[in-house]
């Protein structure tokens, strides 16, 4: 149970000081997730003041690092994806056996150690290839950004940016 408990703690321990595991992948997943910005936001089919962001302005990086920034995140996207399209199957598996009568291989605290163990490395990995392919001074920007930001949204729609001209 000792050894469980320091697994888990070691797969939780911040990816870099301050930050954890969960804020950095909540990061990453957003940026993925985020478009050009800068186009205007209709709600319910009608235009308003909302504007989404750009990620340039809101890290303050330049086009080419947010670039590298994005391509970085929608690659860490696409590894989270295919860990939990292989977590459903061992789910699966898992029901399966118990329906036959089987017990599993690993206990349940074993399965999730593993999982929290596997994301982590993700996150690290991620945060590694930022910083290699960024350099150190335009990752502190985003170190900054990131510990600047107490919630979990760290792009919301914004008023009074221009909208891009399509």
């Amino acid at each position: 149970m000792i050894i469980r408990a320091a697994l888990l703690m070691l797969a939780c321990c911040c990816v870099l000081p301050g930050q954890s595991t969960e804020t950095y992948t909540s990061f990453l997943l957003q940026v993925a997730r985020l478009g050009n910005g800068g186009n205007a936001v209709l709600l319910n089919g009608e235009p308003s003041d909302l504007v989404s962001p750009r990620l340039q302005d809101e890290v303050g990086l330049g086009a080419n690092e947010a670039e590298g920034l994005k391509s970085v995140a929608k690659d860490f996207q696409s590894r989270m994806a295919t860990m939990d399209l292989a977590l459903r199957s061992v789910t699966w598996e898992r029901r399966m056996a118990a329906i036959a009568g089987e017990n599993p291989k690993l206990s349940e605290a074993e399965l999730q150690a593993q999982l929290t163990r596997q994301k982590a490395q993700l996150v690290t990995d991620a945060v590694r290839q930022l910083e290699t392919r960024l350099g150190e001074a335009q990752f502190q920007a985003i170190r900054n950004f990131i510990n600047s930001h107490n919630d979990s949204q760290f792009f919301p729609l914004r008023t009074g940016y221009p909208a891009v001209a399509k």
